[in-house]
Parts: C-alpha cells; sequence; structure tokens
C-alpha cells in the first residue's frame, strides 16, 4: 500500500510519501516534498490565521495533495502542531480544509508532537538512547529516552519564527540581542529540562539542524542521504552565529544558498536556540536526523492497525 503522511508546522510544512508491506506492516519512506508558507506569521496566542496564511497552506496542501495522488497514496494523513495549536480559528480552517480538499488535519497536542517526532527521529536507530531537539517555527520538543525508558517529553512554547516575531530578532543584530535569546530560551526550559546523571548523545531533527549541516558541508542543496546521521560540533554551531550576525536576511540567502530559503530570516534565532540547549544539557556534538515527524505520524497510524 502506497501511503503520505503531511506534517504541516509553522513555518514549514512537509509532505513524506512511502510504502507499507501489506504482510509485515513495515514501511519504507520514499521521498519528501518541503514548502514553507509560514501559517503562523504574526500569530498571537488565540488570535486568528490570516486570510493569506490560510491561502498559502491551502495553495500548498492542494500541490502537496497532487503530488501524493500521483504517487499512488491510498491514505493521506495530515496532522498540524503549533500554530494550529495557537490558532483561535483553527477548527474553521480544519473544516474548510476538509470541504475544500478532502482531507482531515489531526491537530497534535505538544506531548503527541514530541512523542511522533521522536519515533520517527529514531526509526532508522536501534534502541536509541539520549535526547531529541526538534526546533520548530512555533515551539520547541525536547525527549529524553534512556535504557529504554522515557524520562521527558516536553513541548515548550518558543521556536525560531515565534523567538523572531517575540524579540524582534531579525539580523543583523548585536551581541546583545544574542545574549537576550540565549536568556530567552533558558528562562523557559532550564527549570524543567533534566540533566542527566551520565552524558547522553542528542539527536537533532527539523529546519535549523538540517540547514546547519548543509552549511557545514558546503553544499547548497538540500541531500538527505548526505546529512543524514551527520555531527554538528558545538564549536561549528558557534562560528556560523559570528558569521550571521553580520548578515542580512537576503546576504544569508546569497550566501549559504537555496538551503536557507523561507528562513533566511529565522535561521540565526534557530541557531541560537539550538546552541543555547546544547549549553544547557551540556553536549558539545549532536546528531542530525533527517527524519521526524512526518514519518512518527505515519508509525502511529500503523501501530493502531496492529
Amino acid at each position: 500500500m502506497n501511503i503520505a503522511s503531511i506534517d504541516i508546522g509553522s513555518n514549514s510544512v512537509i509532505l513524506l510519501t512511502g510504502k507499507v508491506d501489506k504482510d509485515s506492516n513495515h514501511f519504507t519512506p520514499l521521498k519528501s516534498y518541503y514548502a514553507t508558507p509560514r501559517i503562523s506569521k504574526n500569530l498571537v496566542k488565540g488570535g486568528n490565521f490570516s486570510t493569506d496564511a490560510v491561502k498559502r497552506l491551502k495553495e500548498t496542501l492542494n500541490e502537496f495533495i497532487a503530488i501524493a495522488l500521483s504517487s499512488g497514496a491510498e491514505l493521506i494523513l495530515p496532522a498540524a502542531t503549533q500554530a494550529f495549536r495557537r490558532a483561535g480559528n483553527a477548527p474553521l480552517v480544519v473544516n474548510e480544509i476538509k470541504e475544500e480538499l478532502g482531507i482531515e488535519i489531526r491537530i497534535l497536542s505538544g506531548y503527541e508532537e514530541g512523542m511522533f517526532t521522536f519515533a520517527g527521529a529514531t526509526s532508522n536507530i536501534e534502541d536509541y538512547s539520549g535526547y531529541m531537539i526538534d526546533i520548530g517555527g512555533g515551539s520547541t520538543e525536547i525527549f529524553v529516552r534512556d535504557n529504554g525508558n522515557i524520562h521527558f517529553s516536553h513541548s515548550y512554547n518558543f521556536g525560531a519564527v515565534s523567538t523572531c516575531e517575540h524579540l524582534k530578532a531579525i539580523p543583523p543584530f548585536g551581541k546583545e540581542k544574542i545574549e537576550e535569546i540565549m536568556q530567552y530560551v533558558t528562562d523557559n526550559i532550564s527549570k524543567t529540562l533534566p540533566i542527566p546523571s551520565h552524558p547522553l548523545p542528542a539527536l537533532a531533527v527539523a529546519g535549523t539542524p538540517t540547514t546547519l549541516a548543509c552549511m557545514q558541508l558546503g553544499t547548497k542543496i538540500f541531500n538527505e542521504e548526505m546529512i543524514d546521521g551527520f555531527k554538528l560540533h558545538k564549536d561549528n554551531i558557534g562560528l556560523f552565529i559570528k558569521e550571521m550576525v553580520q548578515m542580512t536576511p537576503l546576504q544569508i540567502l546569497e550566501t549559504y544558498g537555496d538551503i536557507t530559503a523561507g528562513r533566511e530570516d529565522v535561521i540565526l534565532a534557530g541557531t541560537v536556540i539550538l546552541y543555547t540547549i546544547m549549553d544547557l544539557i551540556g553536549t558539545l556534538e549532536i546528531i542530525v536526523s533527517t527524519r521526524g515527524l512526518r514519518h512518527g505520524i505515519i508509525l502511529d497510524y500503523l501501530k493502531k492497525l496492529t
């Protein structure tokens, strides 16, 4: 059976196509497609999605549905995260999309988002123990598993886009703004984030670490196979912060290429968030995963069938 999932994030929307073996229920991912409609632009808690944001989302979903169907998908599983949790008109938008496009969006809780992302990100890693860090546009999820047990799962109400908007952190800016972002992240997570008694590896998913991996590799074209499993060192992440802090979003796009398109104004904030989290958990290196929520959505569906 061919299947597809759509991860509707605050900044980006990702389609994943794949195949399910009917005998074993084993899922094989085939291809991912990316778009950045940024539906959370200027969205505050309880406020509404703008008309333009809904239009951009519908256009993206319409395109992705056509791709999924052309790939033979018999089932499309769309799920939404922080932006839909925040927007007051989210139920109305869900109904509009169901009527107009024929798909029903599932709005995930922060806990479900963390669980599904962890399951997807570690689906090709046997018995992974460690942190999982997911910096989205509107929220950040941190998950800890050790010796097969879940020790911590939390969704924080800040991400790369929302932090930029809240702190007016569009580059270029000075050292004071970097310190403000770091303090903002620390204030949000330090009281709840557990520090294990022994060192644990850290896995990072979503656009910030995958973009940084491309930047480190010197490639301007996103290549999942090249990036998946790539190790990013904290010192190199710090160097990217020093480089980008002096650039405008246009200069970031021109310097690093299409891998920053749609996030050229927020990649610096996302990088500072990642650096701060690494500092708080005491890790010098992260493993980049190109898998994530879109994989976990399908795995959750298959789990319920068994």
